[in-house]
């Protein structure tokens, strides 16, 4: 804040789109999702959930090819893989360990 003060930069130019998307960014965004966190904490196990918050940045990512026509390369496709075989692993791992006693 205070090199913003310093260099002139501190100035708010106040406009229909600066409101509305603060609007968006703290009513939907932040406790729209903040009230669903807490609803899921509240009905689900920390640790089975928890893990779901890696996938923030792949929807994310989706959302950004779907309404910005951004481009999907295939590093990305491979991390996308790799987060999701994590996540099945953790939030699965009850089941496959019961599968692999089974098996033994």
């Amino acid at each position: 804040m205070p090199v913003a003060i310093l260099t002139g930069q501190a100035e708010i130019h106040w406009s229909a789109i600066a409101i509305g998307s603060m609007l968006f960014h703290v009513f939907l965004m932040c406790v729209f999702s903040l009230i669903m966190w807490f609803w899921l904490l509240r009905n689900y196990l920390a640790n089975g959930i928890g893990v779901f918050s890696f996938l923030t940045p792949i929807f994310g990512m989706i959302f950004g090819v779907v309404f910005l026509n951004e481009d999907i390369e295939l590093n990305f496709i491979l991390g996308t893989a790799l987060v999701m075989l994590g996540v099945m692993t953790v939030s699965l791992h009850h089941w496959i360990a019961q599968k692999i006693a089974m098996n033994v």
